[in-house]
Formats: structure tokens, sequence, C-alpha cells
């Protein structure tokens, strides 16, 4: 949310509530992936991704995933 809005609390928020539970993570079971996806994205910088492209009708972008996938079908 930091990455996004600017507001830094937001991280420090994230760094508290990972830091609380850093000591019982052993305990999450399954779990403990999302406590490390959690982690990852604390540490890791963001990633941004902007489509610059010229102006589109309104649904172009609702109908490309189905006209991308149907042009790699035999």
């Amino acid at each position: 949310m930091e990455a996004l809005s600017g507001r830094k609390e937001f991280r420090e928020i994230a760094e508290e509530t990972l830091t609380s539970f850093a000591g019982i993570v052993e305990h999450f079971g399954l779990y403990a992936g999302s406590y490390g996806l959690a982690l990852e994205r604390l540490l890791l910088d963001p990633i941004q991704v902007v489509v610059v492209a010229p102006v589109l009708k309104p649904n172009v972008l609702k109908r490309w995933p189905r006209a991308a996938s149907s042009s790699t079908k035999p």
C-alpha cells in the first residue's frame, strides 16, 4: 500500500505486523508460504507496469485476453 499511496505509515504497520509473527512462523504450517510472500513484498522493491497505447475504445481490454488465447489455438 505504501508504494501505491506514498504513505510511509503503511510500511511501518506492515513491518510491525510481520515482526510480531516472526517468532512463531514455524507453527504456521501450510500458511507459512503466505507469510513468506508478505515478507518478500516488504523487502523487495515494488514492480510497476505502465501500458502506453493509443486511446482505446471501452471494452477493448476486456476482449483482448480472449482474442489472444484464441489466436494460439490450431
